[in-house]
């Protein structure tokens, strides 16, 4: 194999490792018994006891749907990073939580058992809406307004509903987060599906797409993945790693160029020394 074609080979494999997705999400893993203690003494306050919220002041995390489309890590984000401008604090900035926060993550999970029907959605974290804000401003004001605030502020704006305009909570979510937030509504609540004759409206599918990109105007969704060496430790605080490098084109452009240089260098240093090898056989 000669060098040109090696060059070839090593970019084109820098260029598939640069593109591919990031690392899927291992569930996490933690003690269900410490998580509870963990969620009695720091939640219940406003949680409730049995995690089902208050209106007004805190919604309800021990619910089917929640725990259907919320995933591991986005609960253990949720919890570290709270919610700013609302009672939900950082709680990465308590010791007590952020050290045991596999565990309580652990705990909340362990909720799910007890819904007969219980099923996981997988959220397509890539999907982007392409609805029309304008339109979906209109129709959160009709549909959305009543409980969560002419703006999606929630509980600070004296709704019964939770701040989902609140950009903390936006940029923790995706699209389709939303979206499934939509179509299933919320068990047991007032948040009803907004999707057949059952919903509180029957949204169409574009309609519900034109609310979702309401919402993202509030703010851009940050992706963040958790590294597989901290899903298992429920000793020390698992840190969040932001895998948007390794797909930013610029990040790829940038490390394919210095690849090729690279090579570059290498194979001119080759052929120098080629030529210099046969300069002094014709010396000879």
């Amino acid at each position: 194999m000669n060098f040109k074609t090696l060059i070839i080979l090593l970019v084109s494999a820098m260029i598939i490792w640069s593109c591919g997705e990031p690392p899927i999400q291992e569930p996490i893993v933690g003690d269900v018994a410490i998580g509870e203690a963990i969620f009695q003494s720091n939640c219940i306050a406003c949680h409730q006891s049995d995690g089902k919220g208050k209106s007004g002041l805190a919604p309800s995390i021990n619910n089917i749907d929640f725990l259907a489309i919320a995933d591991d890590h986005l609960i253990k984000r949720f919890i570290l990073e709270g919610r700013t401008g609302t009672t939900m604090i950082p709680f990465k900035n308590i010791p007590d939580v952020a050290t045991n926060i596999d565990d309580l993550v652990a705990y909340m999970r362990s909720w799910s058992k007890d819904y007969a029907l219980y099923k996981e959605i997988v959220i397509d974290k890539s999907w982007e809406s392409q609805g029309d804000a304008t339109n979906g401003s209109a129709l959160f004001t009709t549909f959305c307004a009543a409980c969560h605030g002419n703006d999606g502020q929630g509980y600070s704006a004296k709704g019964s509903g939770t701040g989902i305009g609140n950009p903390a909570f936006v940029s923790m979510v995706s699209d389709d987060y939303i979206k499934q937030t939509l179509l299933l509504g919320r068990a047991g609540t007032a948040m009803k599906p907004f999707d057949g004759a059952k919903g509180v409206a029957s949204l169409s599918n574009a309609e519900m797409d034109d609310i979702v990109s309401f919402l993202r105007t509030k703010g851009e969704y940050k992706m963040e993945q958790v590294s597989s060496s901290s899903v298992s430790s429920s000793n020390s605080v698992s840190a969040t790693t932001d895998m948007s490098m390794f797909t930013n084109p610029y990040f790829v452009i940038i490390m394919v160029m210095l690849v090729f240089f690279a090579l570059l260098l290498i194979y001119m240093m080759f052929i120098i020394k080629r030529i210099k090898g046969l300069i002094l056989e014709d010396e000879k």
